[in-house]
């Protein structure tokens, strides 16, 4: 694949982003990525924004630099530092008026006649360069993280949400069944009656012999002992009345 640049306003190579290069050389991402990690053709270097300290958001792009045909990489006019301070700086400024005597601006200014072959820095040109894709808008670089490691298995996405609807279902019937049985079971006045009617048909000699029922027998006359207690002292407070 012969990629090499031919961009009549930087006849000595241009910056790029990795996307970019790819779209507009027909690169497939493959190649691309074996460039990057193992090596590049003559004409073409690769560099991570964030390795050389580049401004937001270019810190966060991968870009190559494509020379000639012929000619070595290495011998780019500008660093990727340097292209993407001046691209950030033309992307604010374009359309500013900026003193002449702004030394800031004159720097940028001398980076863009570097880059390019000897062009002023006017409006037009700048405009011109951002529009062939030589230089690269702030605007236009929109960073969206890549998801690491494997994606879900649709199988076991699939087996994972059948089992929390199983259950989710479970702990339905077992609460309906909870209820169920709360509404079948006798309430405590109930059950305390029909302990106490039992007790009262068993015999005399069956409670002696058996401790706890002896127990339930002697709780049993307390209370009714207590009952009547309560019931002389109200009919006596009514007396008093």
């Amino acid at each position: 694949m012969n990629v090499a640049s031919n961009s009549s306003l930087c006849p000595k190579g241009v910056w790029m982003t990795e996307d970019d290069a790819m779209e507009h050389f027909s690169i497939k991402e493959a190649l691309m990525k074996f460039w990057r990690r193992q090596a590049c053709p003559a004409n073409i270097t690769a560099v991570y924004g964030g390795k050389v300290h580049a401004p937001m958001p270019y810190n966060k792009f991968h870009f190559v630099f494509i020379a000639p045909e012929g000619k070595s990489a290495s011998l780019y006019p500008i660093t990727l530092r340097d292209w993407t301070r001046m691209c950030e700086y033309f992307s604010n400024t374009v359309n500013t008026v900026i003193p002449t005597d702004d030394q800031v601006d004159k720097s940028f200014r001398v980076l863009f006649e570097r880059y390019t072959n000897g062009e002023e820095a006017t409006p037009a040109n700048i405009a011109k360069a951002f529009e062939e894709g030589v230089m690269k808008h702030s605007s236009k670089l929109q960073f969206v993280p890549k998801p690491r490691g494997r994606p879900p298995n649709p199988t076991t996405t699939t087996t994972n949400n059948d089992n929390n609807k199983k259950s989710a279902e479970n702990q339905k019937q077992n609460k309906t069944r909870e209820e169920t049985v709360d509404d079948l079971l006798p309430s405590e006045e109930r059950l305390t009656n029909v302990v106490v009617n039992r007790f009262k048909q068993l015999e005399e000699k069956d409670v002696a012999r058996d401790k706890e029922l002896s127990k339930i027998g002697a709780l049993m006359k307390i209370a009714e002992i207590d009952c009547l207690k309560f019931k002389i002292t109200r009919s006596r407070k009514s007396a008093a009345k």
